[in-house]
C-alpha cells in the first residue's frame, strides 16, 4: 500500500507517494571559490552540477572539453 508522504523542498511543501530520491545542489560551501580543489570541481562538471565554463568563471578551473584534464597551466595564469 502506497501512502502520500508531505516533504520540504526549498521552501515549498510536496505530497510525495512511493520510493524515491531527493538530491539538493544548494549547498554553498565555505570559502572563497577558488580556494577549492580543482579535482573536486572538474567532479561537478562531469556530472553535470558545473558547466566548464562556470568551472573557469568562478573556480578559476579550466578543463580540456574533450577530456575535461584539468589545464594547471592556465589556473596558475589567473594566479589562483
Amino acid at each position: 500500500m502506497r501512502r502520500r508522504v508531505p516533504i520540504r523542498c526549498g521552501g515549498y511543501h510536496i505530497e510525495f507517494e512511493g520510493a524515491g530520491r531527493h538530491r539538493d545542489r544548494l549547498g554553498a560551501g565555505f570559502g572563497p571559490p577558488w580556494e577549492r580543489p580543482a579535482e573536486t570541481v572538474r567532479e561537478d562538471v562531469r556530472q553535470g552540477y558545473v558547466t566548464r565554463e562556470a568551472a573557469a568563471r568562478d573556480y578559476g578551473v579550466v578543463l580540456d572539453p574533450d577530456t575535461l584534464a584539468i589545464d594547471a597551466a592556465a589556473r596558475a595564469r589567473e594566479g589562483r
